[in-house]
């Protein structure tokens, strides 16, 4: 039987058995602590804490932390409390914020396909679905079937973003401070609008202002602007039928808002902090703001029953005026770039294969 106490065996201890067990210690410790990191994002809104989708942020910022157990934290803000909301894609691109909650029309002068995105006028209105809970369900499979999704995906990296996903906070909302019945009421009027609807709303003679939506009830209420138009917040968070009362429907838009993050901070996070905050956004975007903004149209119908809110619906025959138009506006930005192209061509034939 061997001598345990030789030097031959005090060396296979020292240099085979004690190495081994350092690697084995580093394999079972190692990514332990590894595992223990936390990741601190900031995102902020182009929209006010008033609108009821920057609330939602905090639920999308709850669910981060929960799907990751505690490891990613997100820190919410709205507009303007770090930067002014159309600098939001360039202060994600250089750090300023790791991601943005905003809206493509913001950057359409860089990025022309962000009005396409942002909403082409009646483009996303989808008269095959009754509700808007349905509605939203349909531009889901229009941006992750149809392969939408992965047109703004591609734009977006181009400016040092990584496009995680969208969401519908529903149709536009247009108030007036007098009511607009016909397309030919429109004629004259100076209406709060981004994007293609000023020149949606150009084509029934009307023009298109750009105001911050913070800024919006004041100029209502002064006359500088004779309508404005948001989604349903501009009733139920901002009070804007206080002093414009009209709502006017049957030429609204369906608008789609998205959730970027800077790209080399989504490259640099692990793949089960990557899929943490995946998760949390598709959550938020197509589980918890479809259940939040119904509840905010139901709070609309109750100021539309107790006479707070008038609503105005235009006959068919402005509704199609308008659809005229709105159909020329597709064209035309179609011709802008070869993204814009793709885009609407992927939208074109998602309606006609649904109207059948």
């Amino acid at each position: 039987m061997k001598d345990l106490s030789t030097g031959t065996f005090r060396h296979v201890i020292t240099s085979v058995v004690i190495p081994a067990l350092f690697l084995m210690l580093v394999c079972v410790i190692g990514p332990a602590s590894a595992k223990e990191k936390t990741y601190a994002l900031t995102i902020q809104s182009a929209f006010p804490m008033a609108d009821p989708s920057v609330e939602a942020l905090n639920f999308m910022a709850e669910e981060a932390d929960r799907r990751s157990n505690g490891r990613l934290k997100i820190k919410v803000y709205g507009a303007p409390e770090i930067v002014p909301e159309d600098q939001l894609l360039d202060s994600v691109n250089v750090g300023v914020l790791d991601m943005m909650h905003s809206v493509g029309v913001f950057h359409s002068g860089v990025m022309p396909v962000g009005d396409v995105e942002f909403g082409l006028p009646m483009a996303y209105n989808i008269p095959w679905e009754a509700t808007y809970q349905a509605k939203s369900q349909a531009l889901k499979q229009l941006l992750h079937e149809r392969g939408l999704i992965e047109v703004f995906r591609s734009e977006y990296a181009k400016h040092g973003h990584y496009y995680i996903d969208a969401f519908t906070s529903g149709p536009t909302v247009l108030l007036s401070t007098k009511p607009m019945a016909t397309f030919e009421d429109f004629k004259g009027k100076k209406i709060r609008c981004d994007g293609l609807q000023n020149a949606y709303y150009a084509g029934a003679g009307a023009t298109g202002t750009p105001i911050a939506g913070t800024e919006s009830y004041m100029a209502l209420k002064l006359g500088t602007v004779d309508a404005a138009e948001w989604d349903v917040g501009a009733i139920t968070g901002m009070n804007w039928y206080e002093v414009a009362p009209y709502w006017i429907t049957g030429m609204e838009s369906y608008l789609l808002a998205e959730i970027t993050i800077q790209k080399k901070k989504w490259d640099s996070l692990p793949a089960d902090i990557q899929a943490a905050l995946s998760g949390a956004v598709e959550a938020y975007c197509w589980e918890y703001v479809p259940i939040i903004y119904q509840k905010e149209f139901e709070k609309a119908d109750a100021l539309i029953k107790n006479g707070k809110v008038k609503k105005i619906v235009l006959g068919n025959d402005s509704q199609e005026k308008f659809f005229r138009d709105a159909e020329g506006i597709w064209d035309e930005v179609a011709q802008k770039d070869a993204a814009s192209a793709k885009a609407i061509t992927i939208i074109k034939q998602w309606i006609k294969d649904n109207k059948k």
